[in-house]
Parts: C-alpha cells; sequence; structure tokens
C-alpha cells in the first residue's frame, strides 16, 4: 500500500478492522457480511484501555464498471454492531459534533467496550461479504483504516461518500491537532479474500506498532513486522542528528517532507545531492528496467528534466521527471506525480499513467535512499540486486564526498530499529520489498500497541531530545 499521506483526503487505500463483539462473544450484527479474520489488540501502550480510542473507516468494494475499490466509505456504529455509509456532515445528525464551525463524525469507540480473550486483550472480527459477487447495496470491505487514539478520539470530517479529510496537523483548529493518534490498515481481496496488513510511518512515528497475521495459528511469512519496542527509544535515536531532531515534537515524531511544511525542517536538505544526480545523468545515460520495459535517458540541462525513454508495443513513450525540489523527494509527490493523472471523467488510470508512477517510484526511492549517483545494475545484463535494489547499500553515500551527502536520515532510523529492517518509512517504500506490508490468507490478526506513555508530556518547545 502506497501513497498514505494525513495532509490529503483519502482517495487510496484506508484500512479495513472492526467490529464490536458482546461481551457474551456473540457474532457480529452484520447482515449480509461474514466474520473476516479477528483482530486482536494488544495494549501495551501505557495507556488504559478506556483512554485508548479506534475509528473504524473503509471502503465496500464496488463492480459497477468492473473496476474495485471504488465503493463507498462505511464505518462501525461501534454500540450497535452495525456497518454504515459513512455520510457527509452537511447537517447536523446525532453522530457529528461542531467543532471550530466544522462538523466532525463521532465514530470512535474505546478499547474497554470490545470483547475480552482469556488472555485479558480485546479483539473483535473485520466484516467482509459472503461472496465476490454481491448485490451493489451489500458490498464487503475492500480496504480501510482503524485509527487509534490516546485520551481523545479522531475526529474524521466526511466529505462526500467517497472521501474523509485526513488529519491537518499543520492547522490549530483542526480537532486532531494535538492529538496522539496513529492508523493500521487492512485490505481483503475482493475474489480470493486474502488479506494484507500494514503499518506505516509514511507521515510519522505516534505508536510503535507490531502486527502478525496468522492462518490456524500459523504465521504468514515475514510475520511479524512493525516496530518492537517502546517510543522513547525511537525518539532518543533522532537525537544525535541536528537537522531530524527538530522533526520530534511532543505528539509525534513528523517525516521530514511534512517538517517541510511546518517549517520544521530545511526546505534545501536535498539540494547538493540532487545536483549531483542530475550533473552525473546529463553527462552519462541512465538506464533502468521498469515494468520489464528497459528506459534510458539523460538530464536536459536547459530544461533540468530527466527524459527516460523505452519501447511500449512497438512506439516510443517518453517519461520525464523535473528538478525534484526535497520536499517532492521525501514526500513521493509533486515531480513525482504520475502524469496524465485520472480524472472524475475519466477515473481509471490509463497503463501509460502506471508505468509513468513506476519509473518515478524507482528515481524517487533511490534518492531517498541515497543511490542515484551509483549505476543502478552492476551488470545491466541481469538487472538484479545491486546496487539501487541491494539494501545495503541504501543510506550510505558510497563513493560520495561529503558536502554531497544527503540521505532520508527519517528512514535510515526507522529501518535500523524495525523487525527485520523493514519500515514504511516514505510513500515508495515498498520498492524491493521493504516495508513492513505481510499479506496472505489469514483468519487471525494481532496488532501490538507498544509503550508510548511515559515519553508524551507536554512542553512548551518543538526542540526535544537537546539533552
Amino acid at each position: 500500500m502506497r501513497g498514505k499521506k494525513f495532509w490529503l483526503p483519502l482517495t487510496i487505500l484506508a484500512v479495513v478492522l472492526a467490529a464490536h463483539l458482546a461481551l457474551t462473544g456473540a457474532a457480529p450484527a452484520w447482515a449480509q457480511y461474514v466474520n473476516g479474520p479477528k483482530l486482536t489488540i494488544v495494549n501495551k501502550s501505557g495507556y488504559p484501555a478506556s483512554q485508548t480510542y479506534l475509528v473504524f473507516l473503509a471502503r465496500t468494494r464496488f463492480n459497477l464498471d468492473g473496476s474495485t475499490n471504488t465503493g463507498k466509505y462505511h464505518h462501525i456504529i461501534w454500540p450497535h454492531e452495525e456497518f454504515l455509509p459513512a455520510f457527509p456532515a452537511i447537517d447536523p445528525v446525532d453522530n457529528t459534533k461542531q467543532i471550530n464551525g466544522i462538523l466532525y463524525a463521532e465514530y470512535w469507540v474505546t478499547l474497554d467496550k470490545l470483547s475480552k480473550d482469556a488472555d485479558g486483550n480485546y479483539y473483535f472480527y473485520v466484516p467482509r461479504a459472503e461472496s465476490d459477487i454481491v448485490p451493489a447495496d451489500k458490498q464487503g470491505i475492500y480496504s480501510g483504516r482503524l485509527w487509534l487514539s490516546f485520551q481523545t478520539p479522531f475526529y474524521p470530517h466526511v466529505t462526500d461518500a467517497f472521501t474523509y479529510s485526513q488529519p491537518n496537523f499543520g492547522n490549530e483548529t483542526d480537532p486532531n491537532y494535538a492529538t496522539v493518534l496513529d492508523f493500521y490498515e487492512v485490505a481483503i481481496d475482493a475474489t480470493t479474500f486474502k488479506v494484507t496488513g500494514d503499518t506505516t510511518n509514511v507521515d510519522n512515528v505516534t505508536m510503535p506498532l507490531v502486527h502478525d497475521l496468522k492462518n490456524s495459528g500459523v504465521r504468514l511469512p515475514g510475520s511479524p513486522m512493525g516496530l518492537d519496542m517502546p517510543l522513547a527509544k525511537i525518539r532518543q535515536a533522532f537525537g544525535a542528528d541536528p537537522n531530524f531532531k527538530k522533526l520530534v515534537t511532543p505528539q509525534r515524531i513528523y517525516a521530514p517532507g511534512h517538517g517541510i511544511e511546518m517549517s520544521l525542517f530545511p526546505a534545501d536538505y536535498y539540494t547538493n545531492y540532487i545536483n549531483k544526480c542530475w550533473k552525473l545523468w546529463a553527462e552519462n545515460t541512465l538506464s533502468i528496467k521498469v515494468d520489464n520495459i528497459w528506459w534510458s535517458g539523460t538530464v536536459d540541462t536547459s530544461t533540468q528534466k530527466l527524459k527516460l525513454s523505452g519501447t511500449v508495443d512497438g512506439a516510443t513513450e517518453d517519461h520525464y521527471i523535473d528538478w525534484p525540489p526535497s520536499k517532492d523527494i521525501f514526500l513521493c509527490d509533486g515531480v513525482f506525480n504520475g502524469v496524465p493523472a485520472p480524472t472524475p471523467e475519466h477515473p481509471v488510470p490509463t497503463a501509460a499513467f502506471l508505468r509513468d508512477k513506476d519509473i518515478k517510484n524507482r528515481i524517487a526511492s533511490a534518492l531517498n535512499r541515497t543511490v542515484m549517483h551509483l549505476a543502478p545494475y552492476a551488470d545491466p545484463a541481469h538487472p538484479t540486486a545491486e546496487p539501487w535494489s541491494y539494501p545495503e547499500s541504501y543510506y550510505q553515500g558510497v563513493f560520495l564526498d561529503p558536502a554531497d551527502y544527503q540521505t532520508n536520515v527519517y528512514a535510515k532510523i526507522l529501518h535500523g530499529l524495525a523487525i527485520d529492517g523493514s519500515c514504511y518509512a516514505y510513500a515508495y517504500d515498498d520498492n524491493d520489498g521493504k516495508s513492513t506490508t505481510i499479506s496472505g490468507q489469514a483468519d487471525e490478526i494481532i496488532l501490538t500497541i507498544n509503550n508510548c506513555q511515559n515519553v508524551i508530556t507536554p512542553v512548551t518547545s518543538f526542540l526535544l531530545l537537546d539533552q
């Protein structure tokens, strides 16, 4: 799952979790749904279950025009075990709350209201459709997010049936501005019912989450994944870097792209390294293999555009990338947005758009990982592991002068701390399998919230970890 950003409305995968079970253990009243995987929350956060809040928002699956992942958002009405559409907040209704003149949805429940197992952990089942062929008004879960917060709930603003606004941590009037907030993502395949889950730190680090997927008690390959440590250890790891420690705030550690947006981080951070790479590939031909097609080209020094060309169905196809600002590299957007972008009139992405995104994925990843100054392959005849796809090369600045060495230290730290070095630290971090995504047939998800309690305290300065 890629492209997750708190600052944008959700038009991508969200998370699929949810279901309030009665304390008697009765099955949830999903009507046209059946139980998906059981999701158990192991709360090691330091916050009591009564102060740990959950909000579940998920897209249903539509097949109206042969496409999927185009369905409307639904949410769990926790006390009543219902899964209903999330309506736009136009007029006040029972489940909305007006804050600063804007209506926000009250879709939350506290963890202690869920069913409890013999080990004292709380759980629920993910609702899904009974089959992949169901009427349009009985669509099952396709994907969504389980939002987690402490002490205060997450308040989403539903803008239309297909969109809800993400928390705006750059706006103090947003009710989620000071909330300690994170989320877990789950998707269920429309036909095979394969489960995919991941934790993500694309936007920030708020809670150290670990997820573990099982089928009949057997762990899926890759399980478990995440950050299996107290939040204090993660915060301390940022203290040694004079730029990246500025991203540590009382509520969260911001990803550097958002740090730039909030003036916490230098906007020109990558300038020397970008100039190094753009000069190198103006003087040499860059060749990369993406989507089983070779793309080759150089930087035009007059326009500062990297042009990569390949042959598709016997015709030449060109793709362009402008000289990228640091923020675009960290956020994997701006100059890395795919073209031609889908429109409301033509919502299905074209093949050319998908190829453009995949090419830009490779370039943005190489810049984040500081390997773009290296030849992509040791042997172009066998474009496999090194060095663009070789994790031992990432973030090291091999063969770089110190003046040209800039790397995504945020990602470097998180990968260094994560289980098996896998962490979703920027939107294209799934490139070469370095994200926390776990996928397969699963009947159980175990989500652990590790210790957060003794490090989130009110302070008057964003500059923590100076001592």
